[in-house]
């Protein structure tokens, strides 16, 4: 299933990460699953307490970005595991930290810038990445998975977010033709006049 969210191209969300510690905890779970539908700031915007929450933009992938995305899910051992790499991916290239600090010290005491260039792309660099992974468990496979349901429509969503097709005019004519009238061809084969 793919988010309806209304998509249009070069379109960012902002989000707020559900453990943000400028949230007052408990968060009633009627509202997580309203924010774990479309990651929304705006589901856990009454529940600030104070201070600024680190905003979480993300989009969905460009044309350019999701064979990137694709080629790793094709070798993988099984589904859990290209499902893993595929939200890596995304979430490395259509997530941002609005505001956030050039580089972060990672659990190794390293630092790590948070964009990096690869496949000729700008994407946060795994050792940034990793760096959240051991912060904020969960946080990767949930922004990654909501990019990658934006990303990868399936057919039935394709279709049904298309507009109307427009009829062509032999569409047209055989929609308003008498049907029960009987065809010449029938004629012919009964000798009718």
């Amino acid at each position: 299933m793919a988010l309806s969210l209304g998509w249009k191209a070069n379109d960012i969300r902002e989000s707020i990460w559900m453990k943000d510690p400028a949230l007052r905890q408990p968060i009633p779970e009627g509202v997580l699953t309203a924010w774990r539908e479309d990651g929304d700031a705006s589901h856990l915007e009454p529940y600030l307490a104070g201070g600024a929450p680190t905003i979480i933009e993300w989009r969905a992938l460009n044309a350019d970005e999701k064979p990137i995305v694709q080629a790793p899910m094709t070798d993988a051992e099984n589904n859990l595991e290209g499902a893993n790499r595929a939200w890596l991916r995304c979430f490395r290239m259509a997530v941002r930290f609005k505001d956030a600090e050039e580089s972060a010290t990672g659990a190794d005491g390293q630092s790590h810038r948070m964009m990096v260039k690869e496949k000729g792309i700008w994407m946060l660099s795994l050792g940034f990445v990793d760096h959240l992974i051991d912060t904020y468990p969960g946080m990767m496979e949930f922004y990654g998975h909501l990019v990658f349901m934006a990303s990868f429509l399936g057919d039935a969503e394709k279709k049904a977010s298309s507009p109307p097709s427009t009829p062509t005019p032999s569409s047209v004519e055989a929609s308003t033709a008498d049907t029960t009238a009987p065809s010449p061809a029938a004629e012919a084969a009964t000798g009718a006049p």
